[in-house]
């Protein structure tokens, strides 16, 4: 669970947020909606500590310890981050070495229609492939918070809908906050924020059904097989 309440933030004297509050859990695809300019971006990078801890915040209903919490977060931006000079495939491989195996990251490679991906640098790479490259890196690395900035901005019809199954799996096992112009999303949301006059404004919530001890879900996670039960 993340949470902050009584945010104020802004750049000189251009006020983005004005005393407003958030809450996401594990469980919930949270999605945050509103008019370009308005803060989507920003708050990604306030719950993300890129300013720095600037907001009376909770995680897992305790006060944020910044290294903890930040070792546990992917922040997937509208341009992820890759190594220039290693092909996809080896970047990957490198991944599962540092966290585990992925025993099915070949069907999920395939599931994403990045068989002929894998073997490129990411330079060589479109905005779409690097966006579904990035979520083979959520699936490895299996992190217990995911902000993703518009991440079906450069996605057709076919692959959002793949996609939006991926959330619908990632946000069992951990807290998903997508922040997106995408009305496809907002309707497959479970809680909806929208940004109106500097405010975060809920405008829909549903109850929460997971299991909230992140420890046993990050132990389900790591089994990946069911993902593939699920997907066919």
């Amino acid at each position: 669970m993340i949470e902050f309440k009584e945010l104020s933030f802004g750049y000189n004297s251009n006020l983005v947020f004005d005393n407003t509050d958030f809450k996401a859990d594990i469980g919930n695809l949270t999605v945050i909606k509103g008019e370009s300019g308005s803060g989507k971006t920003t708050l990604l990078d306030i719950i993300a500590l890129k300013h720095g801890n600037v907001f009376k915040g909770y995680y897992n209903h305790s006060h944020i310890q910044e290294c903890e919490y930040v070792n546990n977060l992917y922040y997937m931006t509208q341009e992820p981050l890759f190594c220039d000079n290693l092909k996809m495939r080896e970047q990957w491989e490198i991944l599962i070495e540092l966290y585990g195996s992925f025993p099915r990251m070949d069907e999920l490679i395939s599931f994403l229609g990045l068989e002929d991906v894998q073997n490129l640098y990411p330079l060589q790479l479109s905005g779409g492939e690097k966006l579904r490259s990035a979520m083979i890196n959520i699936f490895i690395i299996r992190p217990q918070i995911v902000l993703m900035d518009e991440p079906t901005a450069s996605l057709d019809d076919d692959y959002k809908n793949k996609f939006v199954q991926l959330l619908h799996i990632l946000k069992q096992n951990c807290d998903l906050i997508v922040s997106t112009h995408d009305s496809h999303i907002f309707n497959e949301s479970d809680v909806l924020y929208e940004i109106e006059n500097r405010k975060l404004c809920l405008k829909k919530s549903k109850k929460i059904i997971s299991n909230n001890n992140s420890i046993l879900n990050n132990q389900m996670y790591k089994k990946s097989n069911w993902i593939f039960v699920f997907l066919k």
